[in-house]
């Protein structure tokens, strides 16, 4: 009896404070205020209840309007906090009374409380009935965004059992649900039982799925057995998922072993798989001996090469530029020297345009140069474009890299001052205005 009675008050407290908590969210509107007294209140409420026992807990959640609550999440305006406060009301009612708060979530409009409702309480479901939760995301999950329960619902099963996590696999429906949940499985597998999970991949009946699952195990091996995966990949997949699961376990392995990385990647056709691999591959290269990337760039087809010595070389000129100056400055003549003496060019006239024109003017011919001057116009003009045009106006007139090399200084000019640009533009002679600017000679 004593007990009791002094529940009594804790009771009676508890329930009018949840009480007072419903009267100000009915008064308040939309005012922010409104939410942090009823947040407050609740917690008093709770609070006391909580002191007087299990009893007086379970009478105060049973007086509290979570339904009221949820909805008065949606009276937030700011898309980010009204997320927080519908994920917070929403798990409470679902802990409460998962069964009300499952109903109302099916009954909503589609959007995006709805897609957040579902993955608080689909997993919730799967920890215990796995079956059920599948079900449920079958006919609530139709979006793009929502097909990703089958993620999360599969990675909670694949996680302690993936083979029977494979075994509900079917149960999905086709299409992009199913993937994802063939994904989770293979990706989980892979970790815990490589080799059970590639017997179990190579004999899914369909052949999109099949791919869809030696790829993720691939992926998956690609970061601790590189060469093991690209082998496979060859055997198992082809088209755009033998060459995802080859470009990544090449990045993995030049990051390993650069020197095999390139030789792989010398081996491969022309394309997009060869072109990027080769980027992964100088950068690798560059880090332990620049001047072995450049020239194991310069090996491989045109459009791989560009990229390739682009890459090399900017590595290497932020560690010696003198080195990679010289070195270019030796190379054959022909493209691959062209572009190369670009860049060098470029990259100088940025960081110190003196050194730039003095390695310029050593090169050996007038190609070389003239490539060099264009560049270290517009490489300078990026910092300094008045004297980048000064510079290069002042070169003899009978240069042939002159004009291309105003110009391109010029415009850099006139985006950074249009009016100094014009100025100066106006005291050059007629033959350098019309070239820099045939529409001023054409207005006069």
């Amino acid at each position: 009896m004593k007990q009791r009675n002094l529940l009594k008050p804790i009771l009676l407290t508890a329930i009018c404070g949840a009480m007072v908590a419903i009267g100000v969210r009915q008064l308040a509107g939309n005012r922010p205020v409104a939410s942090a007294a009823v947040d407050n209140i609740g917690n008093m409420a709770l609070t006391s209840a909580v002191a007087g026992g299990p009893a007086a807990t379970a009478a105060v959640t049973a007086a509290v309007d979570f339904h009221a609550l949820v909805l008065e999440s949606f009276r937030e305006t700011d898309p980010r906090l009204r997320a927080i406060a519908f994920g917070k009301a929403y798990t409470d009612w679902f802990q409460h009374d998962p069964e009300a708060a499952l109903d109302w979530l099916r009954q909503m409009p589609q959007g995006n409380e709805y897609t957040e409702g579902l993955f608080i309480a689909l997993p919730a479901i799967g920890k215990t009935d796995p079956q059920r939760a599948l079900v449920l995301a079958a006919s609530m999950a139709t979006t793009h965004d929502q097909k990703f329960i089958y993620s999360t619902l599969f990675d909670q099963l694949a996680k302690t059992d993936p083979a029977g996590a494979a075994g509900w696999v079917r149960s999905v429906p086709a299409g992009e649900a199913r993937e994802n949940a063939l994904r989770t499985v293979a990706d989980n597998w892979s970790h815990s039982d490589l080799a059970g999970a590639l017997d179990w991949a190579k004999n899914i009946e369909d052949a999109g799925e099949r791919a869809s699952a030696m790829e993720s195990i691939l992926t998956t091996l690609a970061a601790t057995d590189p060469q093991r995966a690209i082998d496979l990949a060859a055997q198992n997949l082809e088209g755009g998922a033998a060459d995802r699961v080859s470009q990544k376990g090449l990045q993995e392995l030049a990051a390993a072993n650069p020197q095999a990385a390139a030789e792989a990647v010398g081996k491969l056709p022309e394309g997009e798989l060869q072109n990027n691999s080769a980027l992964a591959v100088a950068r690798a290269l560059a880090a332990q001996d620049p001047a072995t990337a450049v020239a194991w760039a310069q090996t491989l087809p045109a459009g791989a090469q560009a990229i390739a010595l682009n890459s090399a070389l900017d590595a290497w000129f932020k560690q010696d530029a003198d080195a990679a100056g010289k070195y270019v400055s030796e190379m054959s003549a022909g493209s691959a020297q062209t572009a190369a003496i670009s860049q060098i060019a470029e990259n100088w006239a940025e960081k110190d345009p003196a050194a730039a024109i003095n390695w310029a003017g050593g090169l050996s011919t007038n190609p070389a140069r003239d490539a060099a001057i264009i560049s270290l116009a517009s490489g300078w003009a990026r910092i300094d474009p008045a004297a980048a045009v000064r510079w290069t106006a002042e070169l003899p007139a009978e240069n042939a890299a002159r004009i291309e090399a105003l110009k391109g200084a010029y415009s850099y000019w006139e985006m950074a001052d249009a009016t100094a640009a014009a100025n100066y533009l106006n005291g050059l002679s007629e033959g350098d205005r019309n070239a820099i600017k045939p529409a001023t000679i054409a207005a006069k």
